[in-house]
C-alpha cells in the first residue's frame, strides 16, 4: 500500500507538470521547445527524486507481507 501511495505522488507530480508545461507553451509559443525540453528535465528530476522513497514504500511493504506470513508467487 505504501508503495501504491509513492507511485500515486510521482504520477500526479508529473501530470502536474505536463499540465503546467502546456500551459506555458500555450502562453508563449516562440519558446514552446524550451519549455518542453525543461518540462522533460523536471520529469527526470521528479522520478530520480521519487525513487528512494518508492524503494524504502516497497522494501516495507515486503516486511509487512511476510510479517503477515503473505507469500510472493516471485519465490
Amino acid at each position: 500500500m505504501r508503495f501504491a501511495i509513492e507511485l500515486m505522488y510521482v504520477a500526479i507530480g508529473i501530470i502536474v507538470s505536463i499540465v503546467m508545461a502546456v500551459a506555458a507553451a500555450w502562453a508563449v509559443p516562440l519558446a514552446r521547445a524550451e519549455i518542453w525540453i525543461i518540462d522533460y528535465v523536471a520529469i527526470a528530476f521528479i522520478i530520480g527524486m521519487g525513487y528512494p522513497q518508492m524503494r524504502d514504500a516497497w522494501a516495507a511493504d515486503r516486511a509487512a507481507d511476510r510479517a503477515a506470513g503473505v507469500t510472493s508467487d516471485r519465490g
